[in-house]
C-alpha cells in the first residue's frame, strides 16, 4: 500500500503509537474468544457451546482464525475510522 505523503505522519504516528506486538491496531484475544464461548454463546445457544468440548480442538482453532480473517475486518471498522477522524476533526474547529 502507498501513502500519500500528506498521510505519513498519521502512518508513522499510528506505528509508533498503537500497535500491538503482533503489529496491529487491534487484535482479537483468546481470552475474547473463550469468554464468548463460555459467556454469550453458552447463553444464546448452550447445546451448541456444549459441543465445543467434543470437537478437535485444532481444527476448529484453524476453522476459528479462518473465519475471522475472512470476514473482512477491515470493512467493520472502517465506520469506526470514519468516525474517529469527523471526532477529531470536529474537535479541532472547536
Amino acid at each position: 500500500m502507498t501513502t500519500n505523503n500528506n498521510l505519513q505522519a498519521l502512518e508513522d504516528a499510528l506505528k509508533k503509537n498503537c500497535l500491538d506486538v503482533a503489529g496491529n491496531i487491534y487484535t482479537i484475544g483468546v481470552d475474547d474468544i473463550m469468554a464468548y464461548i463460555e459467556g454469550d454463546l453458552a447463553l444464546e445457544d448452550p447445546q451448541l457451546a456444549a459441543q465445543v468440548a467434543a470437537l478437535d480442538e485444532t481444527s476448529l482453532a484453524i476453522e476459528i482464525a479462518d473465519c475471522i480473517g475472512s470476514v473482512g475486518i477491515v470493512e467493520f471498522v472502517e465506520g469506526a475510522i470514519r468516525d474517529a477522524i469527523c471526532v477529531r476533526a470536529t474537535r479541532s474547529c472547536a
